[in-house]
């Protein structure tokens, strides 16, 4: 059985997913929740990676007016099951992100909204940057 540790509270966020463990009758995890105003898409900003998970980075786009420029306040979601969200975080002013505690072996979902657009993008096993447009 997997199971999905997500904790959320109102202004914050979970930017690493939990680690996949092995559940028995003592079993704890922790969780880190961040505020939203002072996410940070700085690899520094965030703990080392386990040994088989990594973060990915990114930035989310919007057109308009014909015009593709980045995205600050979007909200982005890591789902290794579609509609499973077990990270989160939002673009910081230049519409820059960092997720972390990502599976290396598996795709990993991601999906970004912010003024009623959404956008999304599977990433293939091991890559570590991906740009996200919302339409």
């Amino acid at each position: 059985m997997v199971v999905h540790l997500t904790s959320w509270a109102s202004g914050y966020v979970q930017q690493c997913s939990a680690p996949v463990i092995t559940i028995t009758d003592t079993t704890a995890l922790d969780a880190t929740l961040v505020s939203a105003e002072s996410v940070s898409s700085a690899e520094s900003s965030v703990p080392p990676s386990l040994p088989g998970y990594h973060t990915i980075r990114g930035t989310v786009y919007q057109t308009a007016d014909g015009i593709r420029q980045p995205l600050a306040g979007a909200g982005v979601y890591y789902e290794p099951v579609w509609d499973i969200q077990v990270a989160n975080t939002v673009t910081d002013g230049s519409g820059r992100f960092l997720l972390c505690g990502i599976l290396s072996s598996a795709s990993a979902n991601l999906s970004a909204y912010a003024e009623h657009k959404g956008g999304w993008a599977t990433v293939p096993p091991g890559q570590t940057e991906v740009e996200i447009d919302v339409r």
